[in-house]
């Protein structure tokens, strides 16, 4: 479903637009990121486990480019994916 959900972005994005996600990154503390990981596995989320942290490289599957900002906490991320130009198109770019 993911998959799908992402090419359906790619399709709908007119170009010069972006696509942004929110990523929420794993606690730092042991305890807190232990307790992190409890409530995951308590929801049976294995697809978030499956992603979590690496949504960057995910995302390049997709999109052209892909630029990261981080929140001043350092807890997320905000990933921008930039809608990739069709081939003859490209010969046309300075």
């Amino acid at each position: 479903m993911r998959r799908n959900v992402l090419q359906e972005v790619v399709r709908v994005l007119k170009r010069e637009e972006r696509f942004v996600m929110m990523e929420h990154l794993p606690p730092r503390r042991t305890l807190v990121r232990l307790l992190h990981l409890i409530r995951i596995r308590v929801h049976d989320s294995k697809t978030v486990m499956s992603f979590s942290g690496s949504e960057e490289r995910g995302l390049r599957r997709y999109f052209d480019r892909v630029e990261t900002v981080m929140s001043r906490g350092q807890k997320t991320r905000a990933l921008f994916g930039f809608k990739p130009v069709p081939a003859a198109n490209q010969e046309n770019q300075p």
